[in-house]
């Protein structure tokens, strides 16, 4: 009798249980926006709750990004809030209407950094008095200058035919394993021109491998691709390569995100496909060491070693007559890590903030030299600074607020000194170059 009773217990809290849990109402949210903005363009964010039988209160926070403003539109009964970068829409209770849609402005700033920006949300609902919590799909798009989207006569988003399938795959360099980007492009009736845009990670440098006849660029972290008329084909593909510096911690796995823009000014398509991971590296590139030659009529008696490790010995004098431009094992663009204890002097104006400059020569022993020498024999014009960096003389020349330049500029003394590379600082203090990249970039998506 008793194993009866509690058979029959067990069965109506079970049924008491699922009918608590067939009463929960199911919540489905989407947010709509255009996916390219150009700085001080206002445009419209508009989402939709399918809410089901959802009657008690509830809230809806949205992040906006730094340089961002909003006001509301439609805000469906509730109190609507805008501070500290976010969006609340607050209700007491729920409208009767099984969907709702609320809309709210967003303006962004004339100065509003290039890149591309997320938002990111919260639904937060009272259920069966109980608080549920649902996570609101993020919503990505793309602030561009290239782009008159105002001046458009159509923009219809993601809605063109154009497909973006983008694969990664690991890929061995002369130095070392770097990820190939392949981006595999479907095309049923678009026409006009096309640009892809893709956001690296900083501390990243880029080999082309297939162009498709585009034209390709750099600025900063962003790879570009450009067709004045998109290719033909169906399906057409390019592709690039990125290393990253020896500095880098290769296990952190960062991502890349990037946008498809075509059609014609009068009429703008977009398609950002999902931002795609990049692959662990098994094992960190090991910083080698690089061996610069110097010049044939270079007096100074040694020549610039940089990127020494721990482990490996610093070359002989008795070497050094036999060191050769091929003995070179990473490109010297790669900046060594500054020591804690790095001794600075004789560096005038020291800047505030970070910047680049052109490294011309370095030596341990020989004589302290000036900007005459370097001008009488290189041709260099330009007042030469030098520092004392861990028993090394370090010979420096311009001064650059960002790397796009300094890197032009040390081609161009490359004409003059084969071996000169970019250098970073930071209120006058040595750091790795992608260190200066990384920080400079978390600065301006702030």
């Amino acid at each position: 009798m008793m194993t009866r009773i509690l058979t029959l217990s067990c069965i109506f809290l079970a049924l008491a249980t699922f009918a608590m849990m067939s009463d929960k109402p199911t919540v489905t949210i989407s947010t709509s926006a255009p996916q390219i903005v150009n700085p001080g363009d206002e445009f419209m964010v508009s989402i939709n709750i399918e809410k089901g039988t959802l009657k008690k209160g509830a809230v809806l926070q949205q992040i906006i990004p730094a340089g961002f403003t909003a006001t509301a539109i439609e805000n469906e009964g509730s109190q609507f809030y805008f501070e500290n970068q976010m969006v609340r829409f607050v209700w007491e209770k729920m409208p009767d209407k099984p969907v709702i849609v609320l809309a709210y402005l967003l303006k962004s700033d004339l100065n509003s950094s290039v890149g591309f920006k997320k938002l990111e949300g919260t639904f937060i609902s009272e259920q069966n008095n109980s608080t549920s919590q649902i996570t609101i799909p993020s919503n990505t798009f793309f602030v561009t200058n290239d782009f008159p989207v105002s001046g458009a006569k159509a923009f219809t988003g993601n809605s063109g035919s154009l497909k973006v399938l983008r694969s990664i795959e690991e890929k061995k360099g002369e130095v070392s394993t770097g990820y190939r980007v392949n981006i595999d492009v479907s095309n049923q009736n678009e026409s006009g021109f096309a640009s892809w845009t893709d956001q690296i990670p900083a501390g990243y440098s880029v080999e082309v491998n297939a162009a498709n006849n585009g034209i390709f660029s750099r600025e900063g972290a962003f790879i570009k691709f450009n067709w004045k008329e998109m290719p033909v084909e169906k399906t057409w593909s390019f592709s690039y390569t990125i290393f990253p510096s020896p500095e880098l911690d290769v296990e952190a796995a960062p991502s890349i995100q990037g946008i498809m823009i075509y059609g014609s000014d009068e009429s703008l398509q977009t398609f950002i496909p999902a931002a795609i991971t990049l692959p662990k590296i098994a094992g960190a590139n090991p910083v080698a060491a690089v061996v610069i030659s110097a010049p044939d009529d270079e007096v100074l008696t040694e020549p610039i070693v940089e990127n020494v490790p721990e482990n490996k010995t610093e070359i002989s004098s008795e070497s050094e007559t036999t060191i050769q431009s091929e003995e070179i094992s990473e490109p010297i663009d790669k900046e060594p890590v500054a020591s804690a204890n790095a001794r600075h002097s004789v560096m005038p104006n020291v800047q505030r903030g970070i910047y680049y400059r052109v490294q011309i020569a370095a030596t341990k022993r020989s004589p302290t030299r000036d900007s005459e020498f370097f001008e009488t024999r290189y041709h260099i014009t330009r007042p030469v600074d030098m520092v004392e960096q861990d028993g090394w003389k370090k010979y420096c020349i311009g001064t650059f607020a960002r790397l796009e330049p300094a890197k032009a500029f040390e081609m161009e003394t490359r004409e003059h000194i084969s071996d000169a590379f970019v250098v970073a600082y930071r209120d006058g203090q040595r750091i790795p170059v992608a260190e200066a990249m990384e920080t400079l970039s978390l600065s301006l998506n702030q």
